[in-house]
């Protein structure tokens, strides 16, 4: 997967390697869920965002859960840990980040990138931009730096920030 994520949302044009869209993300994710199950590579179209709703419905309705950080055995968990712990092996999800939060309405914009765990690990694609992170015991640079990228901190959980997720079915 990791050689074919760049490949999803960016093309060559004249030598130069151009990102397809940069509000896309339900397209891209949706290209890599086909990738994951079926093997067959498309490119993302440069399209708009979407609803939860119309996400969910695709990939065997439900709602987008969300995620909060927790304490597990004393340990403080990030909300993307939590995940790794919820999730089985094999269970591959859509896991949207708030980076804008309407406080009166809690209508929010962000990010759609995809998540699957195997062996205990937890592979994070952002097919958008091409980014790759395994998210295992311990938390990188990497780690922060691919986190930082997918949401608005500002946000609390609490309020309706964060991350959300969706197992897809």
């Amino acid at each position: 997967m990791k050689e074919v994520l760049p490949l999803i949302n960016h093309e060559l044009v004249d030598k130069a390697v151009i990102q397809i869209g940069e509000e896309n993300c339900p397209d891209v994710v949706d290209a890599i869920i086909d990738f994951l199950k079926n093997k067959k590579i498309r490119r993302a179209k440069d399209s708009g965002n979407e609803t939860f709703e119309k996400v969910a419905a695709k990939y065997g309705g439900g709602y987008f859960q969300q995620l909060r950080p927790a304490k597990i055995e004393n340990i403080f968990q990030t909300p993307l840990e939590r995940l790794r712990a919820l999730i089985k092996n094999d269970d591959i999800v859509i896991i949207y980040g708030v980076r804008d939060l309407n406080r009166i309405t809690k209508s929010t914009r962000g990010h759609y990138f995809i998540g699957v765990k195997k062996d205990g690990v937890l592979h994070l694609f952002d097919g958008q931009s091409g980014e790759y992170l395994e998210l295992g015991s311990t938390r990188s640079s990497e780690y922060i730096n691919f986190i930082r990228s997918k949401f608005n901190k500002e946000f609390k959980s609490e309020e309706g920030g964060g991350f959300r997720f969706l197992i897809v079915r």
